[in-house]
């Protein structure tokens, strides 16, 4: 044999040799999936979800609405509120002592007045401030409480001019409260019900000024 011979042998064995291998391959004819890629630096290959979600209350509020009935209310509206309270809760206060400690029946009478009238405007003012998220006061202050005790005190024809002459000064700055408000005031509920009690109030001057002061 010559030794061309011998070498086209020998690479035909080599092929014959490496067939099976290659027919297993090629028969599958399935496709390897490539690897992923390796998540960078700083990722954890999830998707995380937004801080907040599409149904939420955060996602579902209007911007700006937060405290939008508060930021309406200017100084006057605000101081407004305290001090009608605070008068409110004094006339209640002192208008019971009356029917209690007056001698004449025109004070007794108007002090029972002066309870109806002002628990119901306290009633309504208290229903607007907690609307427009205004604190009012619970209770008297340390002066209110003073010039109530002061008050008490007295009985008879002492108290019934006290309590005439202290009614009268407390109208006037009541009427003149409700007046500015009425006028100038930013809320609308409470510049309307300044107005509406305003005649009320004025009413009550009159009546407090034709009693007796002696």
């Amino acid at each position: 044999m010559t030794k061309q011979l011998i070498t086209r042998v020998a690479v035909l064995a080599l092929l014959i040799s490496a067939a099976p291998a290659w027919a297993q391959n090629a028969g599958t004819g399935a496709v390897q999936p490539s690897a992923p890629p390796a998540p960078q630096q700083g990722q954890t290959g999830a998707i995380s979800p937004s801080t907040t979600s599409v149904g939420s209350p955060e996602a579902t509020k209007p911007l700006g609405t937060v405290q939008a009935s508060t930021a309406k209310l200017n100084a006057t509206d605000r101081m407004f509120a305290r001090q009608a309270t605070l008068g409110g809760m004094t006339e209640v206060r002192e208008g019971q002592l009356a029917q209690n400690q007056a001698q004449s029946p025109d004070v007794r009478a108007f002090g029972q007045h002066m309870v109806a009238d002002h628990t119901d405007a306290g009633q309504k003012l208290k229903s607007i401030a907690d609307a427009e998220g205004i604190d009012t006061p619970a209770d008297l202050d340390k002066a209110m409480e003073k010039h109530v005790a002061a008050l008490q005190k007295q009985d008879g024809k002492a108290f019934d001019r006290q309590y005439v002459k202290d009614e009268i000064e407390a109208h006037k700055k009541t009427v003149a409260l409700f007046q500015k408000e009425a006028a100038s005031g930013s809320d609308p509920q409470l510049r309307q019900f300044a107005h509406d009690t305003l005649p009320t109030l004025q009413h009550h001057l009159s009546d407090v000024e034709a009693l007796p002061k002696s």
